[in-house]
């Protein structure tokens, strides 16, 4: 995959959204007056489930005062099992 070019003003106003593709194995060009200067690699991919982690507590920071059950990996494995359980007896009926 091609990284994704970007210039230093971009990599000043969207540094958050930078890192977390960077920590998702997204490489990038930067550029700086139109000529690369650098190229940004992730030093490791992270796996799905440190992925999902990451993701989990983002959910968490935004979420706010929101009154909504803290989700885990345990607690969403188990929902994805149950409706899966549910939409296999439904397609056997």
């Amino acid at each position: 995959m091609q990284p994704q070019i970007i210039s230093v003003n971009q990599l000043r106003q969207n540094f958050p959204y930078i890192q977390s593709q960077l920590e998702e194995g997204v490489s990038f060009t930067l550029i700086h007056r139109s000529k690369p200067i650098a190229n940004l690699t992730p030093t490791q991919k992270k796996t799905k489930n440190q992925s999902l982690k990451r993701k989990l507590a983002y959910i968490d920071q935004i979420s706010g005062s929101l009154n909504y059950p803290k989700l885990t990996i345990k607690l969403i494995n188990q929902i994805i099992n149950d409706r899966y359980d549910q939409w296999t007896q439904q397609s056997l009926s």
